[in-house]
């Protein structure tokens, strides 16, 4: 029969009678008692030419992510054990792929037609869901796409990267307001962004004389805590 607890954001304890209810379900959705999450750390980031790269320590449960980017249209491969979670293509090729890390010694894998790779190490990921807002585009600039947030209490972190496809020996220019550098290769740039509650495309000045550019921007989300 159906029980009446009220709105349980305040709730305490509940029983059914003598048994005292541990966990509440609405239509199937894990609801009471709130769970603890943390806020998202990026532990590394890594940028690295050709196929494979090097994850930063990490240890199981971690959320490990990896930018691959092709100099061509031909799609890079996803090694075993890893998951796509966006592709696109258009001059330059770009997947990005993850998985959560099992032990503390994963291996990044060889990503096949990659020319230039970005690894990440996140913590206190969701590990069911790790992205929300995800996108990336390829332009004659760098300049990075814009993305609807799918969190904005501050718990989570967004990254944007850049790449070209270039021979400079250049770097690229200051970061934008509101980003923060990570990573600054010729040919890609992690950034972070400063703060995760909103969202808004970012140009990169670049070394001058390339127009082939491959920019992506994901969003992490928190672990929620909630039991499977």
């Amino acid at each position: 029969m159906p029980i009446n607890i009220g709105g349980i954001g305040n709730l305490d304890r509940c029983f059914v009678g003598d048994s005292e209810v541990l966990r509440i379900y609405a239509n199937n959705t894990y609801s009471w008692p709130s769970l603890p999450r943390a806020k998202v750390e990026l532990l590394s980031s890594a940028i690295a030419e050709g196929d494979t790269n090097t994850f930063g320590p990490h240890e199981p449960g971690d959320l490990l992510v990896v930018a691959a980017r092709s100099t061509t249209n031909t799609m890079p491969g996803v090694p075993e054990g890893f998951k796509s979670a966006h592709s696109s293509t258009g001059g330059l090729a770009l997947r990005i792929g993850y998985r959560i890390a099992t032990t503390s010694k994963t291996e990044v894998g060889r990503w096949s037609s990659t020319a230039v790779n970005s690894v990440y190490v996140f913590r206190n990921a969701n590990t069911t869901t790790p992205f929300g807002g995800i996108a990336s585009w390829g332009d004659s600039k760098p300049l990075g796409p814009s993305i609807t947030p799918q969190d904005t209490t501050g718990d989570t972190v967004m990254i944007y990267g850049y790449s070209n496809n270039g021979t400079s020996a250049g770097l690229w220019g200051a970061a934008p307001a509101g980003l923060t550098y990570l990573d600054n290769t010729p040919r890609m740039a992690n950034l972070q962004k400063n703060d995760s509650t909103s969202d808004g495309a970012k140009t990169l000045p670049s070394p001058a004389g390339l127009v082939n550019y491959r920019n992506w921007v994901f969003e992490v989300l928190p672990d929620t805590g909630a039991p499977s």
